[in-house]
């Protein structure tokens, strides 16, 4: 599948799946004790594609989104948040003390791409955070229906 037609795909599905949910608090998921501490060493943060399931505290954190619903709720929360992919952050080299990307990496065809944007953005000596789904021998019709374009081995994300 193209760049473009898996960005459509993630877009169509999301888009209809946020449209009937609401956003939740991220001290519901079990990355919150790891999240928040570390917010004291995070003073800028951002996290992409967060949906309405954002882990870091939406005030005073940037999000990026492909959904504009996602978009205007997170402001409404008081997050920085602007519409974008991300292949290519909208923002300037080394602007983040945390960047986070909870099962995002994986919808992008173009992984390295997505790792270089990452870091470009992260301050020198701040901290990556993000999962993704492993082990390329379950793939299932799920991941072909969320929009997965790959699962990883563990290997692969090492070093």
């Amino acid at each position: 599948m193209t760049s473009r037609a898996l960005v459509a795909k993630n877009s169509r599905f999301y888009d209809a799946f946020w449209a009937k949910t609401y956003l939740t608090r991220p001290e519901r998921f079990n990355t919150w004790p790891l999240i928040s501490s570390l917010l004291p060493l995070a003073p800028q943060r951002l996290e992409i594609g967060p949906g309405l399931r954002p882990r870091l505290p939406v005030a005073g954190t940037h999000f990026l989104d492909l959904s504009p619903l996602v978009v205007a709720r997170l402001q409404a929360g008081g997050g920085l948040a602007r519409a974008g992919e991300i292949t290519a952050l909208p923002y300037a080299d080394a602007s983040f003390d945390l960047v986070a990307a909870f099962d995002v990496v994986e919808h992008v065809e173009d992984d390295r791409q997505v790792f270089a944007e990452l870091t470009r953005v992260l301050k020198p000596g701040g901290l990556l955070i993000f999962s993704v789904p492993l082990h390329p021998a379950y793939w299932t019709t799920f991941d072909d229906y969320v929009g997965h374009s790959r699962r990883y081995a563990p290997a692969e994300l090492a070093g």
